[in-house]
């Protein structure tokens, strides 16, 4: 066959690209070869060479193309956003090659500042959640991720001294509707493994009897008072499988509210009302919604 001929079915040219070993975790899964917190970083003019050369390319493996690849950089690591000029490298390479998608691998742990440049500089990635870091640091990651939804998937790295967190996590992001993919990590020991696998399976079994799913729903409605449970107090108010108008309360599940397929926000609205008054009624407490309305519902 012609070289001139040559395709292949993916039609891209993608450059995995490794900023350096650098990380802001230091997670004890990760071995000392991905991470560290000395290694040198690479500077900037070198950065932007580096990219002349690979566009360079780009040009010279289109020219024996049927038509022009799809043109993608993945940045990976170590931590990308630790280095002190990769933003400005990303800005050099949307204004110089702007055919060139920019991907980004991160543990999604920055500041707001940050994080607009994530926004205005990529063209989306992967954001991984990982347990082992602080609580601040793993509330920020959260948030990050549900800023970031249009653009970036969150790989939720299981590991079995982890578990119920991770599911937790994984919970919270589907609320927010995040795409979120479970990872099994930590897995050093055969048994590790099968360990996750087996309790994500128990998991999904618990959650398919116990969670109305297939069907359009709300989610989890409003946040458990402190010590209590709001699905188990709506039941013993005896609203399970109340309806009003399009919407009614799921009869698995006193916290999950289920639409019919053409259902009214008012009617969500005015159902969420009602609950709140009738608890209130039989046990003095204040449901906090979980869910936000947008709007006048007034």
């Amino acid at each position: 066959m012609p070289i001139s001929n040559i395709e292949d079915q993916s039609n891209r040219y993608q450059i995995i690209w490794d900023l350096g070993r650098r990380c802001s975790y230091a997670c004890t899964y990760c071995p000392p070869h991905r991470n560290n917190k000395t290694s040198a970083f690479v500077n900037y003019k070198s950065l932007c060479k580096s990219m002349d050369s690979v566009a360079e390319y780009a040009v010279l493996y289109d020219s024996f193309r049927k038509k022009p690849a799809k043109k993608k950089l993945s940045f990976t690591g170590g931590e990308p956003t630790v280095h002190p000029d990769f933003f400005k490298f990303l800005k050099y390479t949307k204004n110089e090659y702007p055919e060139f998608s920019r991907g980004l691998t991160t543990n999604g742990w920055f500041k707001n500042s940050v994080l607009d440049k994530v926004l205005s500089l990529t063209t989306g990635g992967t954001i991984s959640y990982h347990c082992e870091s602080t609580t601040k640091q793993k509330k920020q990651v959260i948030s990050n991720a549900i800023v970031l939804r249009e653009k970036y998937k969150c790989n939720v790295m299981f590991h079995k001294d982890y578990f119920e967190e991770c599911i937790d996590v994984c919970e919270t992001l589907e609320k927010n509707s995040v795409d979120f993919i479970p990872r099994i990590i930590g897995d050093d020991h055969p048994d590790d493994k099968k360990s996750i696998q087996l309790k994500q399976k128990e998991y999904l079994e618990h959650r398919k009897k116990t969670q109305p799913s297939g069907i359009y729903n709300a989610g989890s409605v409003f946040k458990n008072p402190k010590g209590l449970h709001s699905g188990e107090l709506i039941e013993r108010a005896g609203m399970k499988g109340y309806r009003l108008g399009t919407v009614s309360i799921s009869e698995k599940h006193g916290n999950f509210f289920v639409a019919d397929k053409n259902a009214k926000a008012i009617d969500l609205y005015n159902l969420v009302l009602h609950v709140k008054k009738v608890v209130y009624q039989k046990f003095a407490i204040n449901l906090e919604e979980e869910i936000r309305f947008v709007g006048n519902f007034g």
